[in-house]
């Protein structure tokens, strides 16, 4: 059989890290986040941080994080510093990092503005639907 014809970017060829520990949540932005991405996901602080230096150790990195600020273990905040300090360590920095979308319950302007200033690239506040995703991708040059 001939293989398929492929146009464009293919999902795959973007790999996603989606951090989130709620169960339904997850599944949801796993489904909408897979029309552009390979997904993983990981439910905790420490497994995001140890899923993220073994993508770096593969040689393929994720491209883009869907990180929730409020996890059962650990913090989203910790989650985006640990990314940022081993893509440093890596020489890894400017455009080439990854895309970090925090997508939150929380929304008073403090912790919005202190996420970009820890070097977030979006934010949304839950519940997203998948317009808000395919725009704020599109944004980021991740989606067509």
């Amino acid at each position: 059989a001939a293989p398929p014809v492929t146009t464009g970017a293919e999902p795959a060829d973007l790999r996603a890290l989606i951090v989130e520990d709620d169960f339904v949540t997850r599944h949801l932005e796993v489904d909408m986040i897979g029309d552009y991405a390979g997904c993983e996901v990981a439910v905790s602080a420490p497994e995001a941080l140890e899923a993220f230096k073994r993508s770096l150790a593969e040689g393929a990195p994720y491209g883009l994080v869907i990180l929730d600020m409020l996890l059962n273990e650990g913090h989203g905040s910790d989650v985006l510093a640990g990314i940022r300090s081993m893509e440093t360590e890596a020489g890894i920095g400017g455009l080439d990092r990854c895309k970090v979308v925090i997508v939150s319950n929380v929304k008073d302007m403090d912790t919005v503005r202190g996420t970009f200033r820890d070097q977030a690239d979006a934010y949304l506040v839950k519940p997203v639907d998948r317009e808000e995703i395919r725009k704020i991708l599109k944004k980021l040059g991740l989606a067509p």
